[in-house]
C-alpha cells in the first residue's frame, strides 16, 4: 500500500516538475494519521485524468480505454444535428429526453 501511495505522489511531482501549467490542477497539502503528518495532493478531475494517463498496467489500460470510449461517445453526440422544437409538447419531450440522457451519462461516469 505504501508503495502505491509513494508511486502516486512521485507521479504528481513528476508532472509538476515537467509542466508549470499543471500546478493549478494539484494543491499540495498534508493529512494527519495517528499523530503523524503525511503529504497529500488535492486534485481536480483534470489533475486526476492527467495523472491516470501516465500510469501503466492492466487497470490503467482499462481506465484509459473507458475514457476513450466516453470521449468518442461525446464526440458522436456533438456531431448530431440539433433541431429546435416547433411547439410546447415537442419542447417538453426534448427536455425530458435530455434529462434522461444526462442521468444515463452521469450513471456511466459513476461506474468508472
Amino acid at each position: 500500500m505504501e508503495d502505491n501511495i509513494r508511486h502516486v505522489l512521485e507521479g504528481i511531482r513528476e508532472i509538476l516538475v515537467a509542466e508549470n501549467s499543471a500546478a493549478k490542477l494539484f494543491i499540495e497539502s498534508t493529512y494527519e494519521n495517528r499523530g503523524k503528518q503525511y503529504p497529500e495532493y488535492l486534485m481536480n478531475r483534470d489533475g486526476f485524468t492527467l495523472l491516470a494517463m501516465g500510469f501503466t498496467g492492466k487497470k490503467a489500460l482499462e481506465w484509459k480505454l473507458k475514457y476513450i470510449q466516453a470521449f468518442n461517445a461525446m464526440e458522436e453526440q456533438l456531431k448530431q444535428p440539433f433541431e429546435l422544437p416547433k411547439n410546447m409538447p415537442e419542447t417538453l419531450r426534448m427536455l425530458a429526453a435530455e434529462i434522461e440522457q444526462k442521468e444515463l451519462l452521469a450513471n456511466k461516469v459513476a461506474e468508472y
